[in-house]
């Protein structure tokens, strides 16, 4: 949902939005993406940033759809999830780890971020911006949730989130995630660095 309108993506490539309470299929002129949507994103330009698992990102402006991959700076045509940042740039989590990719004026402009330590794993799987520290959360696999601080580049392992994690979120300094292991599913909360379970299964 971008704020207007209810966006969905499916396995096979398609995507349909919601138009009085019904799924209207999107028509592209390019034609829709042939893998799976993982995520879309519209930038502050009103861009659609569409996600896939196999071709990358594709970028819908000015009724035209680019396509961004691997001959553009996109290691991998994997992605998981994006977000969006008040400055338009789109923060994209890959099995190659994350990137910052921008269009303007036809232009494609793909970064990807390093840190002065290296996270475990470069498979990121989601990813959330504090915009008011401009700090990214990543979900490596298998790995837990990584603190990216954007101002000194340091990567951060967060203690008690080691393993798989399902889903998490973070608001106003305090962090959620579930996470799954083999035997159980948990809930976890970190507030002013204090790690606590919340529930297992």
């Amino acid at each position: 949902h971008d704020g207007a309108t209810l966006w969905v993506g499916y396995e096979d490539g398609a995507i349909f939005h919601l138009n009085n309470q019904s799924l209207t299929p999107w028509i592209i002129q390019e034609g829709w993406p042939k893998s799976k949507i993982t995520d879309i994103v519209r930038d502050k330009a009103g861009q659609y940033w569409i996600s896939t698992y196999g071709e990358g990102i594709y970028v819908f402006a000015d009724q035209v759809l680019y396509n961004i991959d691997s001959d553009d700076g996109l290691e991998s045509g994997d992605i998981y999830i994006m977000v969006s940042d008040k400055k338009g740039q789109i923060y994209v989590a890959t099995d190659s780890g994350i990137f910052v990719c921008r269009f303007a004026n036809g232009q494609k402009k793909v970064s990807k971020l390093s840190f002065s330590e290296e996270v475990d794993s470069d498979v990121i799987q989601e990813i959330k911006l504090d915009p008011i520290h401009q700090v990214l959360y990543g979900t490596s696999y298998d790995d837990g949730i990584w603190q990216l601080d954007m101002n000194t580049k340091s990567a951060t392992k967060i203690n008690g989130f080691s393993g798989n994690i399902g889903s998490f979120d973070h608001s106003n300094g305090h962090l959620i995630a579930s996470k799954n292991d083999k035997s159980e599913s948990k809930l976890f909360q970190v507030k002013a660095g204090i790690t606590q379970r919340l529930y297992a299964d």
